[in-house]
């Protein structure tokens, strides 16, 4: 099974957000919803929600990044940076910090050993 890519550009940024909007904003209608990322603490920063974070150190998330089949430290870190530059790049457009724990009602920090 191979590596997905993603396909080329089929609409501009500005279409994705705004069907993302769209999107988020339906899904917040139609009742209770767990969004995964997407921005939707700050999309839906006007409506009822639980912001939740949860955050690792790199060793872990490379980790965990690396339990998918045929992923090389190097790759895994290089799909982080990916990663973590389009989320960053995302929050940019609404002019926040997605980094920011204040933005979060909750924030997890996620290791694989606790001790």
């Amino acid at each position: 099974m191979g590596r997905w890519t993603p396909s080329p550009q089929i609409f501009d940024e500005g279409d994705y957000y705004h069907h993302l909007l769209e999107t988020l904003t339906s899904l917040t209608e139609l009742g209770s919803a767990i969004i995964v990322g997407r921005g939707a603490n700050y999309v839906l920063h006007n409506r009822p929600s639980l912001n939740v974070r949860i955050i690792a150190p790199l060793e872990s998330r490379i980790n965990t990044t690396q339990r998918i089949p045929n992923i090389s430290i190097e790759q895994a870190r290089e799909d982080i940076r990916k990663s973590d530059n389009e989320r960053a790049r995302s929050s940019n457009a609404s002019h926040r910090d997605w980094a920011d724990p204040l933005d979060y009602h909750l924030v997890i920090k996620h290791r694989e050993r606790l001790y």
